[in-house]
């Protein structure tokens, strides 16, 4: 029999000083960005406690692990190659932008939409145009942990608890029971 193979993660290309620079980078970037989606984090906090959105702190997760397993199936690069950043740059910016306005004008549901972008743009500068893209699954699937806009919430639940009552008005109807 033969040992298990260790699981290895992609090795990207470059000096060990570019690779410190890099996450250096990466850790000045997201500690800058803190202060931008503060509201949209104490939106998520406030919402997760809720009987409804209880779920949302394990979202976070299984996009984290997806995004792992994704990585884990990739073969290790090998080349050094041109990497196209600008896409994530110019969506980095535009989430920031979005999340700026959002704090302006006090919506935390807007700053909790931007930071998906950003985690998005984050995504497409860490690895470029042509590799970050095929990672979206596990950006989108981030967007479950935000709660529904009121309004939205408000008429779902109106329309849903219609159709339950129909729903179990037909039931008893069914069992001969008459409802009035």
């Amino acid at each position: 029999m033969h040992a298990p193979a260790p699981l290895t993660m992609p090795r990207l290309t470059g000096s060990a000083g570019g690779n410190r620079t890099g996450l250096m980078l990466l850790a000045v970037v997201t500690l800058a960005s803190l202060p931008v989606f503060w509201l949209g984090f104490g939106s998520l906090a406030a919402s997760w406690v809720t009987p409804e959105y209880s779920y949302g702190p394990l979202i976070p997760v299984i996009s984290l692990y997806l995004f792992l397993r994704e990585l884990r199936r990739k073969p290790p690069v090998e080349t050094a190659q041109a990497v196209n950043r600008v896409p994530g740059v110019a969506l980095l910016v535009a989430a920031l932008v979005l999340g700026i306005l959002g704090n302006l004008v006090r919506i935390p549901d807007v700053v909790t939409y931007a930071l998906i972008f950003w985690t998005g743009g984050l995504v497409l500068v860490c690895f470029g145009w042509a590799e970050g893209r095929t990672h979206w699954a596990p950006v989108l699937h981030l967007i479950f942990m935000l709660p529904l806009p009121q309004f939205v919430y408000w008429k779902l639940t109106i329309v849903l608890q219609l159709i339950s009552s129909q729903l179990g008005v037909w039931f008893v109807e069914l069992a001969g029971v008459p409802v009035f």
